[in-house]
């Protein structure tokens, strides 16, 4: 159905504004510029500057309808799969792009939207709204994880909970402000939070070791009579080939093959600070800092295979391993995924990199950040939480409502 109507307010003093969208009050001047210009008077007539500035009005609002053709045009129904004058006919989108100039954000027949929020783009070229969200739990939340078994952990009102499905929360231990780390080794769920290293098993929560203490009251005595430390505390925790790294401002250090509350300090660690991200692929793993990454070939720390250096950096606490499939037509190995300074990363076997969104989005300076994977109407949505460096203990993700689309250099 359309409409057309004069305006519901007359325009009576100079303070007043007309009932046209704000979008549009700079275009108008070109207008208003036209007609002064054909001004009947040797200071302002000049049909020249007049013509100007009236392509520069049409330019953007079409040239003038004579009254007779607009009331026909109003009463003519519009033919089957024509597109009526004044409207505009989106072609299938291919998701956001940020960076390009208005002109190019249609390519090969899909345009890209210059700002997407609370929309997710799908498959088959359309937009869809997010349905937005809903409370569940009140309380101050950070570190929530969960483990291979379904166990969801979390720190709610600085105390370390477990949440079952129907949202009910069974009390661990005493907690802070300082966010827990988590590896699932098997024989129980590893947590780390900088300060201590932790172990939940067969429902209950132990502490084996604090930052610094490493004596025999911590230290594990193992079949071969020899005295092994406990993991070492840290910020980054993985568990990955049969070893339990946790990853602190000293180094990485690793434990013993399958043997992941035994460590030997003094020998079996990496001597890399500031370290952002470790995670594993199917033949080896990618470890590095905010300003460049390494892919390490092999899974033993000892005797580590050929060395690649990757173009980008990783932001801490965004690198998480996926199944390749949820990412790539025909690849279902391992696959690490991280947010850089170029944007979301993706790491393959052998070293391989894709860049996903380094072409068309902008990426966004973060100290760190959180991530993880769902599967949403058939949708896969890689989920990356960013926290700017000014604004410490306030990481969040967007979601307002609109959506600007820009075609031949105009919003419509």
């Amino acid at each position: 159905m359309r409409i057309c109507r004069l305006p519901l307010t007359d325009l009576e003093s100079d303070d007043d504004e007309p009932e046209i969208d704000e979008q549009w009050h700079d275009s108008l001047l070109h207008g208003i510029a036209h007609r002064a210009y054909l001004k009947q008077d040797s200071q302002t007539l000049d049909k020249q500057a007049a013509s100007e500035q009236l392509s520069l009005f049409t330019a953007v609002f079409g040239p003038a309808i004579p009254a007779h053709r607009a009331t026909h045009k109003r009463t003519q129904t519009p033919k089957k799969n024509q597109i009526p004058e004044g409207m505009v006919k989106l072609q299938r989108f291919g998701g956001l792009d940020n960076k390009s100039a208005p002109e190019a954000l249609l390519v090969k027949g899909l345009m890209y939207a210059s700002e997407a929020n609370n929309v997710d783009f799908t498959k088959d070229g359309k937009f869809r709204r997010r349905d937005g969200w809903e409370k569940v739990l009140d309380g101050s939340f950070h570190s929530l994880w969960q483990d291979d078994s379904g166990n969801t952990f979390c720190v709610k009102d600085n105390r370390l909970v477990l949440i079952a499905d129907d949202l009910s929360t069974t009390d661990l231990m005493a907690a802070s402000s300082r966010r827990f780390a988590y590896a699932d080794t098997g024989a129980g769920v590893y947590f780390t939070d900088d300060q201590s290293m932790y172990r939940y098993r067969d429902g209950s929560v132990e502490e084996l070791a604090q930052a610094g203490t490493y004596d025999l009251s911590t230290t594990d005595l193992s079949e071969d009579s020899a005295a092994y430390d406990s993991p070492p505390p840290g910020y980054l925790l993985v568990w990955m080939f049969g070893r339990l790294w946790s990853v602190n401002a000293a180094g990485i250090f690793y434990s013993r093959p399958f043997r992941p509350d035994q460590h030997n300090l003094s020998e079996d660690y990496l001597d890399m600070p500031n370290v952002t991200l470790l995670a594993a692929v199917g033949d080896g793993y990618y470890m590095g800092t905010a300003n460049k990454v390494y892919f390490i070939s092999g899974g033993n720390p000892k005797s580590p295979g050929p060395t690649k250096q990757i173009n980008c950096g990783a932001i801490l606490g965004t690198g998480i391993t996926v199944s390749g499939s949820k990412l790539f037509d025909e690849y279902s190995d391992d696959v690490v995924v991280w947010d850089s300074e170029r944007g979301k990363v993706a790491g393959l076997n052998g070293g391989q990199v894709v860049y996903l969104t380094e072409k068309r989005v902008a990426a966004m300076d973060a100290e760190r950040g959180a991530s993880f994977l769902r599967e949403l109407n058939g949708e896969i949505h890689h989920v990356t939480a960013l926290e700017e460096p000014e604004e410490e203990n306030n990481i969040r993700a967007g979601d307002s409502a609109s959506a600007t689309i820009i075609r031949n250099g105009i919003t419509i």
